[in-house]
């Protein structure tokens, strides 16, 4: 027997490790690119309102900017992702998810790590002809590049669905800020989060209590509809 197919799968088999390590690094390092994406989303968009609307007065009063006339509030982005119902739910329902992605995977591999050992075995012990040799050392070759190809289309899943809830989040939190802006006309209402542009702030314009807490008792009375 010739020792080509010997050594092209031993080099399959001393494959498999990277892969199988490099897939759950991916997948799990996407599990968390939701917190990250949505944050610099939030932090991206300075949300300008316009409107004059009379209003009745709440906890939180605008406040004038030293003769300016702009009336200015910002919000923690980080505490918002941290304490808005939606969020968290959405956040386990993607872990949820990655780690039934990852799981499907390393059952596809953990079989292909068997079928390549067992094979070695037989090459090794010269049990298989040059012909049988070769057609189950392109079998392994096959599942190995199919595995590769689940791997990117499990992280481009997860990396849509991760997209699909920052749009959704950001829509939510928007909104809501549209419709909380009709009561305490702001000219501006910011995002912030360590590592922001905004590098310097008043406490005093802080709402961010205020607007995790209308977003929760809305996400509330919706579910409970």
């Amino acid at each position: 027997m010739q020792e080509e197919p010997t050594n092209n799968v031993e080099e399959t088999i001393r494959s498999i490790d990277p892969v199988m390590k490099n897939t759950d690094k991916k997948l799990k390092i996407s599990i968390y690119l939701n917190a990250i994406l949505l944050i610099a989303v939030i932090v991206l968009y300075v949300l300008f309102f316009t409107e004059k609307k009379q209003g009745a007065a709440g906890d939180i009063q605008p406040q004038d900017l030293s003769g300016s006339g702009l009336r200015i509030g910002y919000v923690e982005s980080d505490s918002i992702l941290a304490n808005y119902t939606l969020a968290l739910e959405k956040s386990r329902e993607l872990e949820e998810k990655g780690k039934n992605l990852e799981a499907t995977l390393k059952k596809r591999q953990d079989q292909y790590e068997k079928d390549a050992a067992y094979f070695q075995e037989q090459v090794s012990n010269n049990q298989l002809s040059e012909q049988s040799a070769q057609y189950i050392y392109n079998q392994l070759m096959e599942e190995q590049q199919k595995i590769y190809d689940l791997q990117n289309q499990y992280t481009s899943e997860l990396a849509d669905s991760e997209m699909q809830v920052n749009i959704m989040l950001l829509d939510s939190v928007t909104n809501f800020l549209e419709r909380y802006n009709r009561q305490f006309n702001f000219d501006y209402i910011l995002g912030h989060n360590p590592g922001s542009n905004l590098l310097l702030k008043n406490p005093r314009y802080n709402i961010t209590k205020q607007v995790i807490e209308g977003l929760n008792d809305e996400y509330s009375r919706k579910v409970n509809e």
